[in-house]
């Protein structure tokens, strides 16, 4: 049980309680499995607890505050700085709390060759320190208050094994993980939904950072009726009227991407022999969307940078293409789903060979090696790197890629001596 304090908070609200509890019950030590000979341990576990978070906010948040309006004036025929409110005090603004139950299992067999571990937790957040919008009308943009609440699901699983362990040593390791999150509560109540970006919402009852936008349907053709409410353009894109309204507008959005992945997972093994060693680790994700809006930048053509080579295809009158807009569009492209890819991923990260010389007098170990990371990708994603996200430092805003550098493919070479 523990008590702390942050001078983040309002006045009423500077100190959090956050008591927890956790259990073990090591089965292997019970008699009926003392002449299981094959299993050589398993531990149940249990914990239940609550933690709480200062660090989604700013200082001063619980209080009424005034800056610099920027726009300075004469007064008293002295040139002074004019101030403003800026933010509304709330004195009742308290720790984001967790609470979160864990249940798991740790096995070993024959003889601890192979070991397993499984987890799975079930974790609500509730007063989850949120700035929520304002109307203008109160001379606001917005209030930094415990509005929102998140719950986290998921299942962890790892695994160990020694294969060999005679002249030839071969060990593997792999884990997997699975989490669904979900948005319990925007602000209250007041709203359901809320676009963080132009094309990513929060929504009540969804995961977080889902992708919002038009449907793409080809290219604008001569002839064709163009509908209002996009600035839809001959040799643009075109988009869907899903309501059939006549008209574009933000009724005929819908999700279109999921930046959360179904699973994500590693895999690493080691062999040696004699001198010789090799090392190789893989990660990976399956079932995320990716919005790669850096194609979006590299096919159209406003003429202030780089394209791809395809765009040389692009619409024109005689050539009536639906993947490549005209040259008129001037930047002027709906968001739609035609940027939503698969960024599912298996990448090797890591790929080392080693050989160590036999041991002679001052020195114990001299080791040769060479390594490579980041060594091959299989994807079926367009971009440079499906390990990208725009927003690095974001939880809501994810799978995004906005002309993100990509992860260099390294080989190092390299000699460890020790005396």
């Amino acid at each position: 049980m523990r008590v702390d304090g942050s001078s983040r908070f309002g006045a009423n609200n500077k100190y959090g309680f956050f008591p927890a509890v956790s259990a073990n019950w090591r089965l292997i030590e019970e008699s009926f499995l003392k002449d299981v000979s094959w299993l050589s341990d398993l531990k149940l576990r249990a914990s239940y607890g609550v933690t709480g978070n200062a660090g989604g906010i700013s200082p001063y948040q619980s209080l009424s505050t005034v800056a610099a309006t920027g726009s300075d004036y004469v007064f008293n025929n002295t040139y002074v700085t004019g101030i403003n409110p800026t933010g509304i005090a709330n004195p009742d603004l308290r720790w984001e709390r967790s609470t979160q139950a864990n249940l798991g299992l740790d096995v070993s067999l024959f003889n601890n060759r192979l070991s397993m571990v499984l987890g799975i937790y079930d974790k609500k957040t509730k007063d989850l320190l949120y700035i929520k919008t304002l109307p203008l009308s109160s001379g606001y943009g917005s209030i930094t208050g415990n509005y929102a609440s998140l719950e986290n699901k998921g299942v962890e699983f790892a695994a160990n094994a020694r294969i060999l362990d005679g002249p030839v040593k071969w060990n593997v390791a792999g884990n997997i993980t699975a989490n669904r999150n979900k948005v319990l509560d925007l602000d209250g109540g007041t709203t359901t939904e809320r676009f963080i970006t132009s094309y990513t919402i929060l929504k009540v009852g969804e995961p977080l950072g889902l992708i919002k936008s038009y449907i793409f349907d080809g290219i604008n053709q001569t002839g064709e009726t163009i509908l209002p409410g996009y600035d839809g353009r001959l040799g643009g894109h075109k988009v869907k009227d899903l309501n059939g309204d006549g008209a574009i507008t933000a009724a005929d959005q819908e999700i279109t991407g999921n930046p959360n992945p179904n699973f994500t997972f590693g895999f690493s093994t080691n062999v040696s022999f004699k001198g010789f060693d090799i090392g190789m680790f893989l990660s990976g994700s399956q079932g995320n969307d990716i919005y790669n809006l850096s194609r979006l930048s590299f096919e159209n053509p406003l003429g202030q940078r780089n394209l791809y080579k395809g765009v040389v295809n692009r619409w024109s009158p005689t050539n009536p293409s639906n993947q490549y807009v005209s040259a008129a569009q001037g930047g002027r492209l709906p968001v739609s789903n035609y940027y939503v890819e698969d960024g599912s991923y298996i990448r090797c990260k890591n790929l080392t060979l080693g050989y160590t010389l036999p041991a002679f007098k001052g020195v114990q170990n001299i080791r040769l090696y060479v390594s490579a990371n980041n060594l091959f990708t299989i994807t079926k994603y367009s971009g440079f790197d499906p390990e990208v996200n725009t927003y690095a430092g974001s939880n809501t805003v994810t799978g995004i890629d906005n002309l993100v550098y990509p992860q260099a493919r390294s080989f190092l070479g390299g000699l460890q001596v020790t005396f």
